[in-house]
């Protein structure tokens, strides 16, 4: 062979090679374009420069710093978020922490333990029950949770009132401590603006309904937790003309013991002495996202 057909040799093995890398870059681009992932794209610019320097052309910097930028916004935004999720959760935790609750309370707030139900059999009570009712009933889908602290039985400890409330569906259940364990004295729930319950931040509990008759309740709780009510009004509107707020009442949940009002002066002093005030509630809806340390 001379070396004219040599050199044809050379050449032609030459050019196929570049042929070839120039069509495994195109081919490993186009992969990339797909993706449209910007992690991808920074590798690809960078696949990119190495078959450019092979070439002997000129590396596409504005596209690489473009491309830096874009990761960097990005990298700089989930950082923030991250931030900002830990400075929450390092909130909660202090709120927690600063109103030295029992053990069992926090576990219960932050979803890690649920209650027995006294009232439903092998039913539990949780944190999370809006998430059942939403899909079930279609009711607290867009729910704000929120908890206090009272002492209902006057011994000196206050149990947890955790509420969940999107009008006019409200759920409240009072939690206490009960030996080792965590024990749900009691629950109100209503889906009606004809009903409605408050608890004061003397430990007692108020409840009332207009839709069938009237009638307003105020409850309290001894040592174990067990319910009893302290004074019931009714009104049966025999007399619409006479203008009482209620006919009558009887107290300690004896029906038989009823007692007629004389006006409504009479009732605003009979609730006076069991009306409280106003609980203090803490927001809770991010408290069962806190990492368990």
């Amino acid at each position: 062979m001379n070396d004219r057909a040599k050199g044809k040799m050379l050449l032609t093995i030459i050019m196929g090679g570049i042929l070839i890398l120039t069509s495994c870059g195109l081919q490993e681009r186009g992969g990339t374009h797909n993706s449209a992932e910007i992690g991808k794209t920074t590798e690809y610019a960078q696949e990119s420069q190495s078959l450019y320097d092979f070439l002997g052309r000129p590396i596409p910097t504005d596209m690489i710093e473009d491309t830096q930028t874009e990761d960097g916004e990005a990298a700089e935004a989930s950082s923030e978020m991250a931030e900002a999720t830990s400075e929450t959760a390092e909130a909660a935790i202090q709120i927690l922490a600063d109103l030295d609750m029992p053990p069992l309370y926090v576990a219960f707030l932050r979803g890690e333990i649920s209650v027995p139900n006294p009232f439903v059999p092998d039913s539990e009570l949780g944190f999370y029950d809006d998430r059942e009712y939403a899909q079930v009933e279609h009711v607290f889908e867009n729910a704000a949770k929120s908890f206090s602290l009272v002492d209902v039985n006057r011994d000196g400890v206050s149990e947890l009132i955790f509420r969940i409330y999107s009008s006019p569906d409200e759920l409240m259940y009072i939690l206490g401590i009960q030996g080792d364990g965590l024990a749900c004295y009691d629950v109100q729930e209503t889906h009606t603006p004809h009903m409605a319950f408050q608890i004061y931040d003397n430990g007692i509990v108020k409840w009332g309904q207009n839709y069938d008759g009237k009638e307003k309740i105020y409850y309290s709780y001894d040592d174990d937790g067990n319910l009893y009510e302290l004074i019931h009004f009714v009104r049966e509107e025999t007399d619409p003309g006479a203008g009482l707020y209620y006919d009558w009442y009887y107290r300690d949940g004896d029906e038989n013991a009823k007692c007629a009002l004389r006006s409504n002066e009479e009732y605003e002093a009979l609730i006076s002495s069991y009306e409280g005030g106003e609980l203090e509630w803490f927001s809770c809806d991010s408290f069962a996202d806190i990492p368990v340390e």
